[in-house]
């Protein structure tokens, strides 16, 4: 099960954010982590093994909801591809025109296998 803790310590080492909150469900199903950064807020939601299983993710049929690309626009894509490389992020797509948008974009994994993109303005 992934640990909110250590994916919060994920992306604030690599990608700069900070927390801004920590929290709980009243039912202790669920915490979650808000950070902060670069203009953007993440919020990383760690289920309990219960809500996992019966949650959500589950009735879509989802069998790891783990899984999921989020993208940020950053203005320049040329020093964000830098800060990556140099951070020992996993780069998945090297620094490439997205011919879909016609945006340079790259795309790194996280700790957890989930897809970050970085799109060009």
């Amino acid at each position: 099960m992934p640990d909110a803790d250590a994916s919060a310590a994920w992306y604030q080492r690599h990608l700069g954010f900070q927390v801004i909150t920590k929290g709980e469900a009243p039912d202790k199903v669920a915490r979650a982590i808000l950070l902060d950064g670069h203009g953007s807020l993440l919020e990383i939601v760690q289920h309990s093994s219960q809500a996992a299983h019966h949650g959500p993710a589950a009735r879509r049929g989802i069998s790891d909801p783990r899984n999921f690309q989020i993208g940020f626009h950053v203005r320049d894509i040329d020093v964000a591809y830098q800060a990556m490389t140099v951070s020992g992020a996993e780069v998945v797509y090297k620094l490439a025109l997205a011919r879909e948008m016609g945006l340079p974009s790259f795309t790194i994994r996280d700790h957890d296998g989930n897809l970050v993109q970085f799109l060009g303005k």
